[in-house]
């Protein structure tokens, strides 16, 4: 499948998250319109993407603590009790200039 039409939404992401200092970019729109493929497209090798889903908050946060356990090993050895200790846990043990990218964002706040 092609990837069309989508030059200037990828311009605008890698400008944004090539930028120095902390940021928070939201992606939305209609469903099945290419934004999760979008997404995956604009991350740097060393970025981390999770595609939430509608499990348990806990399940949820232990799969994420996998997905970042790929770049940072060992991450998901611990059972993270609350979002706000697996968040620091990661600022803490990101490298500069990382991105964590939450795909299907509702279904984390829908499952909390």
């Amino acid at each position: 499948m092609e990837f069309l039409d989508r030059e200037e939404e990828s311009k605008r992401l890698k400008a944004e998250l090539s930028r120095k200092g902390a940021s928070f970019v939201v992606v939305y729109g209609r469903r099945r319109l290419g934004k999760s493929t979008l997404l995956k497209r604009v991350l740097k090798e060393n970025d981390i993407y999770f595609m939430a889903d509608r499990s348990e908050e806990s399940a949820q946060r232990r799969f994420l603590a996998m997905a970042i356990a790929v770049r940072y090993e060992g991450f998901d050895s611990v059972a993270y009790p609350d979002w706000e200790s697996l968040f620091r846990a990661f600022n803490y043990r990101c490298a500069k200039g990382s991105t964590l990218c939450l795909d299907e964002f509702p279904y984390l706040v829908k499952s909390c």
